[in-house]
């Protein structure tokens, strides 16, 4: 009878390689510890979990997109606590940046050759192109004054429009994924409520207080605390609850069972967070929605109906003192007042310089208004008033690339309509017609606040049209995956 010897894992350990990499590893964490202390201690899970991440990242590339989605709504929770233990801020935005860069690595490396990128051969990702290389130019603006400012600014005008829309269609287009994606929405926005909840009935803890002490200006207003939950600021959190909200209502009116309530009650509580943020302008936000979801119904009773309480809102809002007294009430009617101080200043702010910019059709280039103007070109020359996203655009792009900017809009969205019209699978009809409703009020609140491009909002709208475009592709192959086509799980 012969023996047959098993190499055990005790034995594979004691292979010189083996312990060379060990021995490496302990090294580089006993370094960690003896500079950082603490701080390097921490420093450990969070480097092996960052291993963890990449490897997953790159055998499913759609998790680090969805991390980059995650990370875009919730990043002023480790903005804040960085604040409080650091005195400082930090870039914590590039970290989107590099959740999509790894998502694209991973999508390279996992499937470059059995990929079908002719599914990017469409209408949406032409639009997305057109903007991205007029964006690209504007580095040749000789308005432009700092190279800085357009390398920071590139980002949020075409780099996440571009990345989102690639990633979803090629790495995350089965059906699955797309319904996941909207209750990773619906959740995230119910669970972020309780934190505003919690800072409006509770108050603030000592890291949120430091977090407001810049912003007192503006979240302080007559003894009422505008209230920002987990995100960057109220306005957008109003704008971000808005959306949400209006995504999980309409999701509800296409479900059944708990589901259905689920939707329900987290819609309510997203919607006391946008009420209770003090942002106006973000109302409009589930109100054009709801337009867009009574049309998009084709169903007379129901659009007879909605039409009339929303007729009864307006009514309410415009032409009564009900509930006067009450703050959130009071803030929210002045939305409709013609006569609103805020109004009237960013009116007068755009006046002054509209004449100015339409002599500039190309704008004074990304980056010269804003955070970043006021970054890399200081507060003289920084252009002013700019608070709207339409105005951004004009202001940085000129007029050219605002009507380059409604065109593509107009296009993309045109499309989807068309496409879910009729669409034949109802569920799905009914989320699509959700997102759409909300880019929709996203659009028209990006009037008053700069809603479409920044955060936590971008990378959501973004992605929304990176489905339009899967779902399209569903409707034309009638089939809900697509394996062997793109790269998928």
């Amino acid at each position: 009878m012969s023996l047959v010897l098993i190499d055990a894992g005790s034995d594979r350990i004691r292979q010189p390689w083996v312990l060379l990499v060990l021995f490496a590893f302990i090294l580089f964490f006993a370094s960690l510890i003896a500079r950082f202390g603490v701080a390097g201690f921490v420093m450990i899970p969070v480097l092996i979990g960052f291993v963890l991440f990449l490897l997953a990242a790159f055998k499913h590339p759609k998790w680090a997109w969805l991390a980059a989605v995650f990370y875009g709504i919730t990043m002023a929770i480790p903005d804040r606590y960085i604040l409080y233990y650091t005195g400082a801020t930090q870039p914590v935005a590039l970290l989107v940046d590099g959740f999509l860069v790894i998502g694209l690595l991973g999508m390279f490396f996992r499937g470059f050759r059995k990929a079908d990128y002719t599914q990017l051969r469409n209408v949406s990702m032409g639009m997305i192109g057109l903007w991205t290389f007029y964006s690209l130019m504007q580095y040749f603006n000789p308005e432009a004054v700092s190279a800085q400012a357009w390398t920071y600014s590139i980002r949020q005008y075409f780099f996440y429009i571009l990345f989102c829309f690639v990633l979803v269609v090629m790495a995350a287009n089965r059906k699955r994924d797309f319904m996941f994606y909207i209750d990773f929405l619906i959740t995230i926005g119910f669970i972020g409520s309780f934190w505003s909840i919690k800072m409006k009935h509770v108050g603030l803890g000592p890291v949120d207080n430091k977090y407001l002490e810049p912003k007192l200006l503006t979240h302080m207003l007559w003894g009422q605390l505008r209230v920002f939950g987990m995100y960057l600021d109220a306005g957008t959190a109003g704008a971000a609850q808005a959306f949400l909200s209006l995504i999980a209502f309409v999701t509800a009116f296409h479900s059944s069972g708990w589901k259905k309530w689920y939707y329900l009650i987290a819609g309510g509580f997203c919607y006391y967070g946008l009420a209770i943020s003090g942002t106006r302008g973000s109302l409009v936000i589930p109100l054009t929605g709801f337009i867009v979801y009574l049309v998009f119904s084709k169903n007379v009773r129901i659009i007879l109906t909605g039409a009339i309480l929303f007729s009864l809102a307006i009514f309410f809002l415009l032409f009564t003192t009900i509930g006067q007294g009450n703050y959130t009430i009071s803030r929210m009617r002045s939305a409709f007042d013609p006569d609103n101080g805020s109004l009237k200043y960013r009116q007068e702010a755009r006046a002054a310089y509209a004449a100015y910019m339409n002599e500039k059709p190309f704008g004074r280039g990304l980056g010269t208004s804003g955070k970043f103007g006021s970054r890399f070109l200081g507060d003289d020359s920084v252009i002013k008033g700019t608070d709207g996203g339409f105005v951004v655009i004009h202001a940085e792009t000129g007029w050219f690339g605002l009507y380059m900017y409604f065109f593509i809009w107009g296009v993309l969205l045109a499309r989807a309509g068309l496409m879910l019209w009729n669409y034949p699978d109802k569920e799905l009809r009914g989320r699509g017609v959700a997102l759409l409703g909300g880019i929709l009020g996203a659009l028209a609140a990006n009037y008053g606040n700069s809603v479409v491009i920044q955060f936590p909002l971008n990378c959501i709208i973004y992605s929304s049209l990176g489905y339009f475009e899967v779902m399209r592709i569903w409707q034309k192959n009638k089939a809900k995956d697509l394996d062997g086509k793109l790269i998928t799980d």
